[in-house]
């Protein structure tokens, strides 16, 4: 009937049924959620790899989605201590990728400073990759942090 039908366990209550099923996931835990259902069409749009840049110089990947880890680091500057020449700046080279003013959108608090955002490329995301939820307050994170604030410095001539 075109339905699908999400199972409860025993003695949780009676079956559900829908029309459409949305998967807000990351691509490889959707694939690995729909692997056994009958939709292959849907399953086969799941398909997903790891990595720090597309398959073959940045053609397309043959159909399977390539996910890669990036690190976002938001941190707050004095205001005048970071170049007012640009609001946002793709990075070549070394470990930032992007690089944004967040003051350049919302306006920053009476005398507060800037709040900057950097993302790293996928390499540098793979290279110091540590499960998200293990990261805050280890030495990972200090070590993260100080590398982007490092190259932060050294994209805008600090």
């Amino acid at each position: 009937d075109g339905m699908w039908r999400l199972r409860l366990p025993s003695g949780a209550g009676d079956d559900c049924r829908f029309d459409a099923v949305v998967i807000a996931h990351n691509g490889k835990c959707a694939e690995r959620l729909t692997s056994s259902v009958p939709a292959r069409d849907v399953h086969s749009l799941l398909r997903t790899r790891f990595a720090a840049s597309l398959p073959g110089g940045g053609r397309e990947g043959g159909g399977v989605f390539t996910l890669n880890s990036v690190y976002s680091l938001a941190f707050e500057a004095p205001a005048g201590v970071m170049p007012s020449d640009f609001d946002a700046a793709e990075v070549r080279g070394g470990p930032l990728r992007w690089l944004a003013n967040n003051a350049a959108k919302y306006a920053p608090a009476d005398g507060g400073g800037e709040v900057w955002t950097a993302l790293s490329t996928g390499a540098f995301g793979k290279a110091h990759k540590v499960p998200q939820e293990q990261l805050a307050g280890t030495e990972a994170e200090a070590e993260v942090t100080a590398k982007l604030l490092r190259a932060v410095e050294a994209a805008v001539g600090l």
